[in-house]
């Protein structure tokens, strides 16, 4: 009787990202009967890692610290010694670059990276460091088209190597309701991290010169930043600046998004540079439309003027210009071709089929044995 493929997860972390998300999504999907997840985490362990270990998985933490990431290499070697493992799956950056040359140097016979993202903010000495690690891998699981393009010129391996598996959401049950507000307002959801990457500096340079029935509601943190301000504070500083502080609001953390979301009547994802963004897929799936910059892998997901507009990056008049669009458009049509979208292609079962029989390919391929092979 063969037993399930033993499939260990390396990530830098557990923290609540899109990536972490898209693994946890897919972990708690996975057939029980043909592969057996572990997570093994650089950092300390994350509230996307709990939720898995309260779910039952395995989830340990090597406990690494930036400071102590080389001092890591002889743990993270042991204990993927320790467990064994048929298929070794790393994701971003530490993840990538430390997993899988330990993974490979442990005997491990597949070895996979996972890329979620376009990563412009890469220096030389990371792109070095990416395209060194990279050759240590059998293969490369990438979100997009867009981001396995990336993939192909920073770390030159083979497009051949390279898997696109869409980001997938779970599908809720009720979408959003598209009723007219009574004081005529149009609210806008964002939802990420607060970093330069997302772009919400543009989003209230756009918001000032958008319609004033605009308003936006951002759900996400961000770090301490100079003299000792939050982002989030920069931000509200910013929109006090441009005169829309009482039109955009900060939320913080929200670990409720479908419900955020369904307060909404457009979602709004002004990025410099993203992968597929789960947030997208998370609004589609509850009906509704989208601005979002035509980054990445968002073109992939998003259909201009059928789901939503598409804006330049970085640029806060083409993205005014969208805002604008979708405060006078049929907002459910799109919201409802957006929702339909995401049921035939961008589901939690999707993206789940596509991922295990990427792995049933690589461990055939390496003469591995295992239920479903």
């Amino acid at each position: 009787m063969t037993h399930p493929l033993k499939i260990l997860h390396i990530p830098t972390d557990t923290a609540l990202g899109g990536t972490e998300r898209r693994f946890a999504d897919f972990i708690a999907a996975s057939n029980p009967e043909h592969f057996r997840h572990a997570v093994l985490t650089l950092k300390p362990v994350g509230v996307v890692g709990e939720g898995l270990a309260r779910a039952g998985f395995e989830v340990e933490s090597l406990n690494l610290s930036r400071a102590r990431a080389a001092v890591g290499a002889p743990a993270l070697l042991k204990a993927i010694r320790q467990y064994k493992p048929d298929i070794v799956q790393t994701y971003l950056f530490g993840g990538n670059t430390a997993g899988r040359p330990a993974a490979r140097l442990a005997g491990v016979p597949v070895v996979v990276s996972g890329y979620a993202s376009t990563d412009p903010w890469m220096r030389p000495h990371h792109i070095a460091a990416d395209m060194t690690s990279a050759k240590f891998a059998t293969a490369h699981l990438a979100n997009a088209e867009a981001v396995a393009d990336s993939v192909v010129r920073r770390c030159k391996v083979p497009r051949a190597s390279i898997e696109v598996v869409h980001t997938g959401r779970p599908i809720p049950d009720t979408p959003a309701r598209h009723a007219a507000r009574p004081d005529g307002t149009v609210v806008g959801i964002a939802a990420g991290r607060v970093h330069r990457a997302k772009g919400y500096d543009v989003l209230i340079e756009a918001l000032a010169q958008a319609d004033s029935r605009i308003r936006i509601k951002v759900a996400g943190s961000g770090p301490i930043v100079h003299g000792g301000l939050s982002a989030i504070q920069e931000l509200e500083d910013a929109a006090e600046r441009a005169g829309v502080a009482d039109r955009i609001e900060f939320l913080g953390v929200r670990d409720d998004i479908n419900a955020l979301m369904a307060e909404g009547d457009f979602h709004v994802l002004p990025s410099r540079w993203e992968g597929l963004p789960g947030v997208l897929i998370e609004a589609m799936a509850m009906g509704l439309p989208s601005v979002a910059s035509a980054v990445g892998g968002v073109s992939e997901a998003l259909v201009d003027s059928k789901t939503g507009f598409l804006t330049e990056p970085g640029d806060p008049t083409s993205l005014a210009d969208g805002l604008n669009r979708i405060a006078t458009a049929d907002r459910a049509t799109l919201g409802e071709a957006a929702r339909l979208r995401a049921i035939e292609s961008f589901s939690v079962d999707a993206m789940t089929h596509r991922w295990e029989n990427f792995y049933r390919r690589l461990a055939r391929l390496a003469h591995l044995e295992g239920p479903g092979l």
